[in-house]
């Protein structure tokens, strides 16, 4: 009898269906409503089912490609490029506090000189400011005229 490679797994991972004919491998995938794992079998040479993307390939095409590197984003509501300005403007908020805390102990003209909180500042601001002037970022894709 042919070794069918799933000795090495969990009892749990794997099903048998047809009334003890057929071992196979459990789909890994995760209801999001019951918060149970899904009782389907996965495909052959994968961890999914054909209802939790096993099938998938992804983009294929160059095309393809720039433009789910340009559409990724979280809640549809984000882009990269937003999601990395608001990281630098939260960066700076922070140091900005701690700047304005040592500014509340009158410091000497000497000490501003010598912090390096103050060069801190200026550098996040300088990010923030290259970040925005790169606005076109390599990722956009130009629309498609018709």
């Amino acid at each position: 009898m042919k070794d069918s490679g799933f000795a090495s797994l969990d009892p749990a991972d794997t099903i048998v269906l047809a009334g003890g004919k057929i071992h196979c491998r459990r789909c890994q995938g995760t209801s999001r409503r019951t918060k149970k794992q899904c009782m389907a079998p996965a495909e052959v040479g994968r961890r999914w089912c054909r209802f939790h993307g096993a099938r998938s390939r992804g983009a294929i095409t160059p095309e393809g490609r720039l433009r789910c590197a340009a559409a990724k984003t979280i809640h549809g509501k984000d882009s990269r490029f937003k999601r990395k300005r608001a990281q630098l403007q939260s960066q700076l908020i922070r140091s900005l506090t701690i700047l304005a805390e040592f500014l509340a102990g009158n410091p000497t003209q000497q000490d501003l000189q010598n912090s390096p909180i103050v060069m801190l500042v200026f550098d996040q601001i300088y990010a923030l400011e290259l970040l925005d002037r790169s606005r076109k970022h390599p990722f956009e894709v130009p629309p498609v005229s018709a």
